[in-house]
């Protein structure tokens, strides 16, 4: 059973480096159609706006993680595949297991 997982979701493939990860993200949202959904996702993911909520912690940390997700889709577009010295590392912040 464990091994049908794993062909159903290519967990025994080695993931991809953060390089190709983000030239995948690149090449997908390059496109006019990626555009209008990247920019879609970052005006809904609150990247431009405060999410601080007064007297309600529950919906600003609601909204901090909407945020990240915006903020991770932003670093991932922004970098710049071609520079050598990335070494496949992105730095948005976080760690890929902070969840």
């Amino acid at each position: 059973m464990l091994d049908r997982i794993r062909n159903i979701f290519n967990l025994s493939k080695p993931k991809s480096s953060n390089i190709e990860l983000a030239k995948a993200y690149q090449d997908v949202l390059a496109t006019e159609s990626g555009k209008k959904v990247l920019t879609d996702l970052l005006k809904f993911s609150k990247i431009y706006d405060s999410t601080f909520v007064p007297s309600d912690s529950h919906t600003t940390a609601f909204y901090e993680g909407m945020r990240r997700v915006g903020l991770r889709i932003a670093s991932l577009i922004n970098v710049d595949v071609n520079d050598k010295q990335n070494h496949g590392e992105i730095n948005d912040g976080f760690e890929s297991n902070d969840l």
